[in-house]
């Protein structure tokens, strides 16, 4: 089936000895193919997400100093939800938190438990004056979650966020540090976000579509990029016929899950 006419957008946050360097992926979220060709002699792991993109997985974020790329240590993973803007447009709260609890219970089997989720209540998480998501009152350890608008008319402007303007339907991401205690160097999750475009969800199909997208961009909190594989929940665009985690969804997240980390 045509993909819906609706975008995902992604973003990374990379924490580095005195800057903060934010990498986005384009519009179209197409799987950076041309970033290995362009370094010969590769990592062990950006081998590793070579050799993936054929199984339909990627990874978010990768360094050149860094051998592993960026994913969160195994144990417990909190995460918070701001649903202001889904009250705003008429959201059920209840089913929603009842849907981020299967989405990520989804993560949680995936990894084979090497994840576990745990949601620690409401908590406000509000744009900057710019339209960027405020990281630094996501506390260290969570995830992030927030419903926002890319209406530049919206009456709360704490909640208009710039990667939601145009078609763009979520946003997510992943906040690291960087790990020398791990040979060869290492990108360790630090915090994850997810921005939901409140009026775009509200027009999904609550458990088809609509958990799809939230199955996607908490993906990208994990650490899991964007890939061209039509049947992935990773996939760059939403459409009706992929709304479940695939082999390769599951096969990349488990890649992550094997790579060494200390926190």
């Amino acid at each position: 089936m045509a993909p819906v006419d609706v975008a995902l957008r992604t973003a990374a946050a990379v924490l580095t000895v005195g800057a903060v360097a934010v990498v986005a992926a384009n519009p179209q979220f197409r799987a950076d193919l041309a970033a290995d060709a362009r370094n010969p002699v590769a990592s062990d792991a950006l081998q590793r997400e070579a050799n993936g993109k054929t199984k339909g997985y990627a990874f978010l974020l990768k360094s050149d100093d860094s051998r592993y790329p960026g994913r969160w240590c195994g144990g417990t993973i909190r995460y918070t939800v701001d649903l202001t803007r889904a009250d705003a447009v008429g959201m059920d709260r209840a089913s929603e938190l009842a849907r981020w609890d299967r989405v990520l219970r989804n993560w949680a089997r995936a990894s084979n438990d090497y994840y576990r989720f745990d949601y620690a209540g409401e908590r406000q998480l509000t744009t900057k004056d710019d339209g960027q998501l405020d990281l630094d009152s996501i506390e260290p350890g969570t995830i992030g979650i927030t419903y926002v608008t890319g209406s530049e008319d919206v009456g709360d402007s704490r909640y208009g966020a710039a990667a939601v303007r145009g078609r763009t339907a979520g946003n997510g991401g992943l906040q690291v540090t960087s790990d020398a205690g791990v040979d060869g160097g290492s990108l360790v999750g630090d915090r994850g976000f997810v921005m939901i475009d409140a009026e775009d969800a509200l027009a999904l199909s609550a458990d088809g579509m609509r958990e799809a997208l939230y199955q996607h961009e908490s993906g990208h909190a994990l650490g899991l990029g964007h890939v061209n594989a039509s049947s992935s929940i990773m996939n760059g665009t939403l459409s009706d016929s992929r709304v479940t985690l695939e082999p390769g969804d599951i096969a990349g997240l488990r890649a992550l899950t094997q790579m060494p980390c200390s926190d």
